[in-house]
């Protein structure tokens, strides 16, 4: 299945979601697991890590911190230690757990998830089942994560294995909208390569924020900030498919007379 993904539109990435368990004892905290997915679901899925058979795995790590047996740091810690060929390892998260009843989780569950994932070397993000759960927003857990770890813009990280040439540095124009006093930036690509996204960091006194954009875009428009504040200086750089990410171009703003 990878190879004729690849065959026919290299840039699509594929991945796999095993069960959270390899074989029990795998790590030794897991001895005592019943259920054993290599003899009863028929897939060696920590051959398919070994060999780098997908462009990122989500491991079924549906089971919280503190359950010693099945503890999703230590389940975690050990698939990342499988990846021989440094493919993503994208941990896959029981969202549907905050569901507000007894046996389910609080919401902190998910948040120390995520911390414990950003602690481990090797784990560069997380997948979340399912998306009903976010429609919820049970113990406002979308909020929480806005203004927790995601509150923030940024990039999927690069598949560097299946291309690890960035593209060129665009040329950008800026100035000022002398109605709004919005910055304005154009765009125009360099190179062959089609830009997937722009990247676009914006400074106001020392504080920077980031935006990503389609890369169809030519002309894009960063507004005052929240206080009314505008631009002091703009990073930008051109992102391709595989999440390559060009020099930035680095622009100071002058403000309106």
């Amino acid at each position: 299945m990878y190879v004729g993904i690849k065959a026919a539109k290299p840039w699509v990435k594929f991945g796999i979601s095993p069960f959270g368990v390899w074989r029990p004892g795998f790590p030794p905290e897991t001895s005592g697991n019943a259920f054993d997915s290599f003899a009863e679901l028929y897939g060696d899925s920590r051959k398919w890590v070994l060999n780098g058979w997908g462009d990122y795995f989500t491991p079924q790590l549906y089971w919280p911190i503190d359950r010693p047996e099945l503890s999703f740091p230590v389940l975690l810690k050990w698939w990342v230690e499988q990846n021989a060929k440094g493919r993503h390892i994208w941990p896959g998260n029981y969202l549907d757990k905050v569901n507000g009843t007894p046996t389910g989780w609080p919401a902190q569950e998910l948040l120390d998830q995520i911390a414990a994932t950003r602690a481990q070397p090797g784990a560069t993000g997380n997948v979340f089942f399912s998306m009903r759960s976010f429609m919820f927003a049970r113990e406002s857990l979308p909020e929480k994560l806005v203004a927790g770890p995601y509150a923030s813009r940024t990039l999927v990280p690069a598949s560097t294995w299946l291309d690890s040439v960035p593209p060129l540095s665009p040329i950008v124009r800026a100035g000022r909208d002398t109605t709004t006093g919005a910055s304005t930036i154009s765009l125009q690509p360099q190179g062959s390569e089609p830009v997937w996204l722009w990247l676009v960091r914006t400074r106001i006194g020392a504080d920077w924020t980031t935006e990503v954009f389609p890369g169809l875009q030519r002309f894009l428009m960063i507004p005052r900030n929240a206080n009314g504040a505008m631009a002091d200086e703009l990073a930008v750089s051109a992102v391709d498919r595989n999440g390559n990410e060009s020099a930035a171009v680095l622009l100071g703003l002058q403000s309106p007379p």
